[in-house]
């Protein structure tokens, strides 16, 4: 019984959205190998003694997280019993997996850059009005000190 990824990939009716990060793929896995299993005539021990068995892609499958998050090594470990097809089509996912994240990320950093450049932006905005209201106080005193001068200095003028 030879199973692959390739037959969901070129199934028509069976298009794995993008959007839900193959969060289906499993059940149609399930039903797929339900219905092979209730059909054939094959004992349930062949069946967990061939590599590429419903059985034993089920136990082979591997999360999304566990592909973003497992080193290469382990990674390696986990595909050498799988065919070559879905190998590939595991490390196409875990690529595209670990660019969304990079992605993510990359937009996370400018969303924060720039929410702090806002801040810091809006803070610098209420520095310069508190140092203008500053320079316009000292105006007005250095004005209102000019005018008591002169009040004070033209008696003494007038009189000298």
């Amino acid at each position: 019984m030879s199973f692959s990824l390739n037959w969901i990939q070129n199934n028509p009716s069976e298009e794995l959205d993008s959007n839900d990060d193959y969060a289906d793929l499993e059940d149609i896995l399930s039903q797929t190998f339900d219905f092979q299993h209730a059909s054939s005539s094959i004992s349930s021990d062949a069946l967990n003694n061939d590599p590429q068995s419903p059985q034993a892609l089920q136990d082979s499958h591997i999360t999304n997280d566990e592909l973003v998050s497992l080193p290469i090594r382990e990674l390696n470990k986990r595909l050498r019993s799988l065919p070559k097809v879905e190998v590939q089509s595991i490390r196409k996912r875990g690529r595209s997996l670990k660019n969304r994240g990079y992605a993510t990320s990359c937009r996370q950093r400018g969303v924060a850059l720039k929410e702090s450049l806002l801040t810091q932006n809006q803070h610098l905005k209420q520095e310069i009005r508190e140092t203008k209201a500053m320079l316009s106080n000292a105006i007005k005193d250095r004005d209102t000190y000019k005018t008591k001068y002169e009040q004070l200095r033209q008696p003494l003028v007038t009189s000298c």
